[in-house]
């Protein structure tokens, strides 16, 4: 593509203004997010607030640590008390894509010194399935990792870079590990593409090694890892932008791999974020679908590698850049105006089931006992935690609170309502008696009331020593006699 002095469209600051607020449309209308993980999230948040005092106390434990998984959670920490913590949540929620968008754009720029469109085709991974499950600490981290990329190919060759990257790899690892480790192995190929020397591209990445005395430090109980299949990794390129309607996500993913597929034969590549986006497929094969207690982290990586992948593109002329540039414009809009009318449709199912809290009072205790999608294996889950925002609003104990590894900052406390007293006893089997089987083993004692979420089935009038308080389509609530 020719260099010359005029500025096209795709380049000027109104366009990069342009999709950076575009990027914030879906999440607009919705009181909270509805991230699959999120309420869980919000229910932590609520704990954290509260500080050891009112009815929470008696169930949970919270406790800051030094670990890699903290992003959101220092920032609700600094704006919760200030607006409140759901406005909080969604106003960093808000963020996070809009950050996401503005870090591509910037790398691209960085990299070719213009916005080249192929970078514009990898703006719907802005919301891509790892953001739709709720991973919000780690969202950040990738999307402050773009911007740390991007600063460590300007500052190639300054004295003060290292100076700088140490701060800078402490920050996006305390936001999330994911997104420190995406960030080291990036700039570890990033460097092996300049030096073609692998001793010298890891002695170039030892700023990126700060966290390693905290890691350290706080060794042990990383967690589950585990669940490799290699004839699986399919899976996580198919489903990188999964949320409600198949077809039309897989439609996205073969336009972005279209176009991947046609840059490499017919354009430019830049050969250090070319080398960067090698390596995180390297790793998108290599690595487990749980690791270190992170579920979906194949699916992580996947969006990230297809990023590098367009962002390392460049057209080889002008007529090129003008068609790639529409194309990849008319995709992002047309994915933001999709995930806008399925967040508003999400929104409006959870706000339907959350009616029930009319009928928990506060300081309740709670079983959630939610079906998981047994018959669609696509749409993205919104109701694994919602219970998390009974606890935030009626600080409530519900049974979906996330514990297990070493990142978690909360303990639960109430060996009484075993085996219901965390993640992922809130989760029904998917055959018809399910429920019967799964109601007959609470302890009564410890909970008194019921909480049953997306049946396929209407909820039975009454349950065994229960009465019926509340339904509406598949949900229904129970109060313990």
């Amino acid at each position: 593509m020719m260099n010359t002095g005029e500025r096209d469209w795709w380049q000027t600051r109104w366009f990069f203004a342009a999709v950076v607020l575009l990027a914030t449309l879906p999440l607009l209308w919705p009181a909270v997010p509805p991230l699959t993980d999120l309420p869980g999230h919000i229910g932590r948040y609520r704990l954290m607030l509260d500080g050891g005092s009112g009815p929470l106390a008696r169930w949970f434990v919270f406790h800051w640590r030094a670990t890699g998984n903290l992003g959101v959670d220092v920032i609700i920490a600094v704006l919760g008390p200030l607006m409140g913590l759901e406005p909080a949540v969604k106003l960093v929620t808000i963020a996070i894509p809009a950050l996401t968008v503005a870090g591509l754009l910037t790398l691209s720029r960085t990299v070719f010194g213009r916005v080249s469109p192929y970078a514009i085709a990898a703006l719907p991974l802005a919301y891509g399935l790892p953001f739709g499950m709720g991973f919000v600490n780690f969202a950040l981290s990738i999307a402050l990792a773009l911007f740390a990329l991007s600063l460590w190919l300007r500052m190639a060759g300054s004295r003060w870079r290292a100076a700088v990257f140490v701060p800078v790899a402490l920050a996006i690892w305390f936001c999330h590990i994911f997104g420190w480790a995406v960030l080291g192995l990036a700039i570890f190929a990033v460097e092996l593409a300049r030096s073609r020397h692998p001793i010298r591209a890891a002695l170039a990445c030892w700023p990126l090694a700060a966290p390693l005395p905290l890691m350290l430090a706080t060794a042990g109980g990383g967690g589950v890892t585990g669940g490799y299949s290699l004839g699986g990794k399919l899976l996580p390129l198919l489903t990188v932008v999964r949320d409600r309607w198949m077809a039309w996500d897989v439609a996205a993913v073969a336009v972005m791999l279209g176009l991947i597929g046609y840059g490499l034969a017919r354009g430019h590549v830049d050969r250090r974020l070319g080398a960067a986006a090698v390596a995180l497929s390297v790793a998108l094969i290599a690595i487990p679908s749980w690791l270190l207690g992170s579920a979906y982290a194949d699916s992580r990586v996947a969006p990230i590698a297809l990023m590098m992948a367009l962002v390392a593109l460049r057209p080889a002329t002008r007529r090129q850049a003008s068609a790639i540039a529409l194309i990849a414009t008319l995709v992002f809009a047309m994915r933001i105006a999709g995930t806008t009318a399925s967040y508003a449709m999400a929104a409006a199912e959870q706000e339907r089931a959350l009616v029930a809290l009319d009928h928990i009072p506060v300081g309740a205790r709670v079983v959630a006992l939610v079906r998981p999608g047994c018959d669609d294996f696509w749409s993205v889950a919104r109701f694994d935690h919602l219970g998390g925002l009974v606890t935030a609003r009626r600080r409530a104990f519900v049974n979906d609170q996330f514990q297990g590894n070493a990142a978690a900052l909360l303990d639960v406390r109430y060996p009484a309502a075993r085996p219901f007293e965390r993640d992922p006893s809130q989760f029904l089997d998917c055959d018809a008696g399910a429920l019967a089987r799964t109601v007959s083993t609470i302890p009564r004692s410890a909970f008194d009331r019921v909480w049953v979420l997306n049946l396929d089935t209407p909820p039975p009038a009454a349950l065994p020593g229960m009465t019926r308080l509340w339904v509406d389509g598949g949900h229904a609530l129970y109060r313990i006699d």
